[in-house]
């Protein structure tokens, strides 16, 4: 994902790319010109981003300041070291002792803790009576 959304950044965006004489042509030198050229202007982008591998790309365009990621799938996304570290996929025993992994709480408060552990899945209605019971007195 690229986000050059003035005439600045797409100059530094062409340049970086290698090719600095797409922001000098017409159809491509204003954003109303982008907008109104976009399938041109994304196959020329397109065709300068294949000559390397994304990894590459990401890092040149981090360093010349354009705003930039990388569009990650599920997997990538799982195996990301910082979603381990913000506890973001969690794990619990599930009905015959299966292993399960699912999706941490996303709101982090430095009072409550946030164990990569959760408490074994209930079974269905395996919590009944002592939900029931807790609003009984109610």
């Amino acid at each position: 994902m690229v986000a050059a959304g003035n005439d600045a950044l797409f100059a530094k965006l062409c340049q970086t790319l290698e090719r600095s004489e797409l922001a000098a042509d017409a159809r491509f030198s204003t954003n109303a010109a982008r907008s109104a050229h976009v399938d041109a202007l994304k196959a020329e982008i397109e065709r300068a981003l294949a000559a390397r591998p994304a990894t590459d790309w990401l890092e040149a365009l981090a360093a010349a300041g354009i705003p930039c990621g990388p569009i990650n799938t599920v997997a990538d996304v799982v195996a990301d070291p910082q979603v381990a570290a913000r506890n973001m996929v969690v794990g619990a025993e599930g009905a015959g002792g299966a292993r399960l992994r699912m999706a941490g709480n996303p709101i982090k408060m430095s009072a409550f803790a946030d164990p990569p552990e959760r408490n074994r899945v209930p079974g269905l209605d395996g919590d009944r009576a002592g939900i029931l019971a807790e609003f009984a007195d109610r």
